[in-house]
Formats: structure tokens, sequence, C-alpha cells
């Protein structure tokens, strides 16, 4: 169903179960995981199910949508997941963003992350992704334009590039590292579901 371009050591989401069973199997550290997946977001000429147990957050500018990962226990902050459409042609290059994700993380000794620690592409059923992860002190800002950042010691990105019929989507998940590392499974069962066409 979907086949890797780049080879890296860390443990993958495999293929899809039956899109009517509402579940993607992701495998972590060799031990097989069912995430059963919620209702279908539907952009940009495909679908793909988040986890059943993401709630989606209200309405937000610029957004597609916004779903909120179960926190890891005493996590003091609360994780989302944004998913964002600009329109076909719009919303930069793939390499652009990449970077501009990873210029939002910090060293321990506060400089910037020199690369991703992981980045791979995958094809799932015929639709390209460009995945990355890093770890580190996290810039947050309330909006995409704010001038302000408060720094986030010990937190993690994951995010993805998806080349969709009608233009990228990217979708884009930060919090506390033990809570993405929590949503981790749910996050590449939700590349796993895409599905070309609106279903």
């Amino acid at each position: 169903m979907f086949k890797r371009l780049s080879l890296v050591p860390i443990a993958l989401a495999v293929a899809l179960a039956a899109c009517s069973d509402h579940a993607s199997k992701a495998r972590s550290k060799g031990a097989l995981t069912v995430v059963p997946l919620g209702q279908p977001i539907q952009v940009a000429g495909l679908s793909f199910a988040p986890p059943a147990d993401w709630p989606r957050g209200a309405d937000r500018p610029m957004r597609v949508a916004t779903l909120h990962p179960p926190a890891a226990t005493g996590a003091a902050d609360e994780a989302e997941c944004g998913v964002f459409y600009f329109g076909k042609g719009e919303g930069g290059a793939i390499r652009a963003n990449l970077d501009r994700w990873l210029g939002q993380l910090r060293t321990a000794e506060g400089q910037p992350k020199a690369r991703f620690d992981r980045e791979e592409e995958l094809v799932v059923d015929g639709v390209r992704i460009h995945e990355a992860d890093v770890s580190g002190t996290f810039l947050w800002t309330p909006g995409p334009i704010s001038p302000e950042a408060t720094p986030k010691p010990d937190w993690r990105l994951l995010g993805a590039v998806i080349e969709a019929p009608e233009g990228l989507v990217f979708v884009k998940l930060t919090g506390p590292a033990a809570t993405v590392a929590k949503a981790q499974a749910g996050f590449e069962g939700m590349l796993r579901s895409i599905r070309p066409g609106q279903h």
C-alpha cells in the first residue's frame, strides 16, 4: 500500500487495514499496534483519518483542523496537531516549510537545531509524503506571525508535507516530548490512512 523511499533506523507504521474497519496498524519497537481511526478529514483531493481519541478543537484561521492528542501523565502543556491547506500552488516550497519547522527548535544550549532527528519520504497509495521528526526546546507562539516566542524545553515536533492532488497539505504535531511519543503511533497511522479522492 505504501513504500519507503529512504531507510532510517526508526520504527514506522505499516500497511493500513481495510478502510471499512476504521483502524490503522502501526509498528512500534517491534510490536504491532492497532490505532482506531475517527472521522476522515477531506482536503485537497484526498482524505485521511485522525485517531478516534484525538478530539477536534475549535475552528482557527488558516487551518483545516486542529486535533488534540491525549496528554502523557504529568505533561504540563497540551499537544496539538494542526492540518493546513492554503490552496493549489500556495503555501511555499516543501524544503522551505521543513526548514521553517526546524528553525522553531533549539538545542539545550540555545542554539538552532542543525538537522532533523529523522527525515524521510514515503508513498502511500500513490501520494508522496515528506515526514520529519525533531526534539528540543520549541519556540512556541500563539499565532503564525506573533513577534514573541515562549521557549518550551523538552518538546518534540512531528511534521508531514503531503503532496495532495490539489496542492500541499501540512500536518504538524507539537507538544511535550512524552505526549508526542505517546501520540506517534496515531500520527503514523493517520498518514498511512491517506487515500486519493473524497471518501
